[in-house]
């Protein structure tokens, strides 16, 4: 409210206020304070908002999602996070893999970032190569997408051509892919196309290819990809690729 604090020149809405009949989305929620927790825990449960500096309550009809990187669960166990507002949020839960085990999406999110980065730079970075789009299959991607997005950033921001190489990516991307390919085989091999094929199409081959380098060793195709084997044997029906399979 207006006159509450030094600075409060006018009345402003606060974010439940202006979620009001839609949905607030609250980042980081392992990550606030058990004051704020308090409050929070009284807007779910009482459905109403008092302005900052204000005394009638209104009452609030909002959707709320939350997401955390923390285990809350432990976070109530260690006292760091009230069990009350716990079992609040914790309605429908959706539980999102690490980046590492959806290695499937490493190439459409590098290329989104690319078109991105290249525009908001204002570059003509447009493509990159096929080794350099292996490093970052391979990596483990501790960041998870906030580094993927940051990775290509910065090698779009150092790139002085209009494909990105292994040369423009961060230093800790090629050094870990250095000690943990499985393969050196399937870390030197560059791909020359006769032909122009689509992303899903060098997707095909790529894994085709990994399969050759290890005899239909599904352990450590899996391993190469960075997928697990549910995931893999997925992308071989998808891709109608039926080689010989060995389990170990």
């Amino acid at each position: 409210m207006r006159g509450s604090f030094t600075g409060a020149v006018a009345d402003k809405k606060g974010v439940f206020e202006e979620a009001q009949g839609g949905t607030c989305f609250l980042d980081e929620i392992g990550g606030i304070s058990p004051s704020m927790q308090a409050r929070l825990l009284r807007v779910l449960q009482e459905h109403e908002i008092r302005r900052v500096g204000g005394k009638e309550w209104m009452a609030v009809d909002v959707r709320v999602l939350a997401a955390t990187n923390q285990d809350l669960a432990e976070a109530v166990t260690n006292g760091e996070f009230r069990q009350d507002l716990f079992y609040r949020l914790d309605v429908v839960t959706i539980n999102l893999p690490p980046l590492r085990q959806r290695a499937d999406d490493i190439p459409l999110l590098t290329q989104h970032f690319l078109k991105y980065y290249s525009q908001d730079c204002g570059k003509p970075v447009s493509a990159i190569s096929d080794r350099a789009m292996e490093l970052l299959c391979s990596y483990r991607w501790p960041g998870n997408i906030r580094e993927l997005e940051h990775a290509v950033e910065q090698a779009v921001a150092l790139s002085y051509q209009p494909v990105l190489t292994p040369e423009d990516l961060p230093r800790e991307i090629r050094e870990q892919n250095a000690h943990n390919f499985p393969f050196h085989t399937a870390a030197t091999t560059q791909f020359n196309f006769p032909d122009t094929p689509s992303l899903e199409e060098v997707k095909k081959r790529y894994v085709r290819h990994v399969l050759q380098l290890t005899d239909g060793n599904v352990s450590a195709t899996a391993r190469i990809l960075n997928v697990d084997r549910r995931s893999l044997y997925r992308m071989l029906a998808r891709y109608e690729i039926g080689p010989s399979l060995k389990d170990d």
